[in-house]
């Protein structure tokens, strides 16, 4: 994490948790990018400009999770272990 990037949007990077997951959705839909997209973005400090062939993820119903689960992230999409699906599973939806 840059802590400038952190900054940027308003957040104190000093108390931003890291190494963790923080909060589940539900992804319903995944489509092309918009300007539009990043005009949204950025008035909400989200966002960095407008990309073509990049893709919007739709996503709804946020919860947080707390306390967050230590866990390790990846860049990408991953397969989470076993240990935090049996955690996220008692949370609330």
């Amino acid at each position: 994490m840059d802590p400038n990037d952190a900054i940027d949007v308003g957040l104190n990077p000093d108390k931003l948790v890291t190494g963790a997951f923080v909060g589940i959705v539900l992804l319903t839909d995944v489509r092309p990018y918009t300007r539009e997209d990043a005009r949204l973005l950025k008035k909400k400090r989200g966002g960095s400009g407008w990309y073509p062939d990049h893709f919007a993820w739709v996503l709804k119903q946020p919860k947080r999770i707390l306390p967050p689960i230590k866990a390790k992230g990846q860049l990408r999409l991953f397969k989470v272990s076993g240990a935090v699906r049996n955690l996220i599973k008692v949370i609330p939806l």
